[in-house]
């Protein structure tokens, strides 16, 4: 069975952001239509000076610096959704300030003030999402003298901001990474078309439902075996639980396997926060052990992931144990049980709403809200009714 797959919103909104700059030399093939995408291409096509962002992170911080390079000396207004108002953003306007861009930042309104943007070095001196540093390094080609980007000694989510570099080289940009400095020269982009390759977080939700037998094998389109996208590391950590990946060219085919046994389990969240709900859920299931390290972002990712996953596992008889200290999340789910009837509370994020949809083909569930997933894989109700349809005549 072939399974449909979004594009990749996060490589969606690079190339968005470098087509605008560019005077639109790239020729983009295969968008997402994601809300998040939907609203970024938006905000960077209209002519008023009010533009709403809705939650998407990369949308609102992609977009702040975009607007700077305007130089067209307006005022702009960006007015943020109610969840992504609760997202950090002050650091990443002190780190601004930097550049000499001046913004107001008032709860759900963000207003700046178009100036001549006149550094070529930034230093980060704090821990910060890397979506603020990826948004710097999407300019930096675009000013006058390019950009170099002192990291902090510790970086969040590292590998977005290795798919960043690789989208700026693959439009012929220079990047170059010294240790914990970034060098982006100033350089016109290659006119060229991009096809933009299929999300690998979105296939993580699937990898469950093969790696809990409910069907076998599925097959997806557009997506690399030399991707960009760091949530490609599913195949190896799928692997493990029973899970084989395969590749014909651009197609990935899974099927189930033998798992590996082990006591305990361990993963590192720093570079792939978005995998955590999947990966929790899935070992809830086989009534595992697991410890998530470093996973200091989740809590301000579209919900509190932590709080959504602890509160829905309460149900299913998983204990949960946050480490605030150290930064660690993990669970026990030796006495796991389904219930007749389970209420999913999405906290509005879409990535708790698809992690736990396994679920329904167990017991009666019912959610809090399901469109939540517009946000990033829109059709992902529509594609599991086929799975549905195929497991009912088993």
């Amino acid at each position: 069975m072939n399974i449909a797959l979004p594009a990749s919103k996060s490589l969606s909104n690079r190339y968005l952001i470098l087509r605008h700059l560019s005077k639109n030399k790239l020729r983009l093939k295969n968008l997402s239509l994601a809300q998040d995408t939907v609203l970024l291409n938006k905000a960077l096509t209209e002519k008023t000076t009010t533009l709403y962002v809705g939650d998407g992170g990369t949308t609102l911080r992609f977009l702040i610096p975009v607007i700077c390079l305007k130089n067209d000396g307006k005022t702009y207004t960006l007015v943020i959704g109610e969840q992504l108002a609760k997202r950090p953003l002050d650091a990443f306007l002190k780190i601004l300030q930097q550049l000499g861009i001046n913004t107001n930042h008032n709860s759900n309104t963000l207003i700046i003030q178009t100036s001549l943007i006149h550094c070529n070095e930034i230093k980060i001196e704090k821990q910060v999402t890397s979506q603020f540093i990826s948004a710097l390094m999407l300019v930096a080609p675009f000013l006058p003298d390019g950009l170099s980007i002192k990291l902090p000694r510790q970086v969040v989510s590292q590998s977005y901001i290795t798919m960043t570099a690789s989208v700026l080289k693959s439009i012929g940009c220079e990047v170059r990474q010294e240790k914990s400095m970034i060098h982006i020269d100033k350089k016109e982009p290659l006119s060229k078309k991009i096809v933009i390759e299929n999300d690998w977080s979105s296939v993580s939700y699937w990898y469950i439902y093969v790696g809990l037998k409910l069907i076998n094998t599925l097959n997806f389109d557009l997506l690399f075996k030399n991707t960009f996208q760091g949530d490609a590391i599913i195949v190896k950590w799928a692997e493990k639980l029973g899970v084989k990946s395969s590749f014909n060219k651009d197609k990935l085919t899974i099927q189930t396997s033998t798992p590996s046994i082990e006591e305990s389990y361990y993963y590192d969240a720093n570079d792939h926060p978005d995998l955590v709900p999947t990966m929790v859920v899935w070992h809830a299931f086989l009534k595992h052990k697991v410890l998530f390290d470093n996973i200091t972002t989740l809590i301000y990712k579209e919900s509190n992931r932590l709080e959504a996953l602890t509160e829905n596992l309460k149900q299913l008889n998983v204990k949960t144990f946050y480490d605030t200290i150290k930064q660690q999340f993990s669970i026990d789910a030796s006495l796991f049980s389904i219930p007749p009837i389970v209420f999913i509370d999405t906290f509005n994020d879409h990535r708790i709403a698809m992690a736990f949809s396994v679920l329904d083909f167990f017991t009666q569930v019912c959610y809090s809200n399901k469109i939540v997933v517009q946000k990033s894989y829109p059709n992902f109700w529509e594609e599991q009714s086929k799975v549905k349809r195929i497991t009912a005549l088993q």
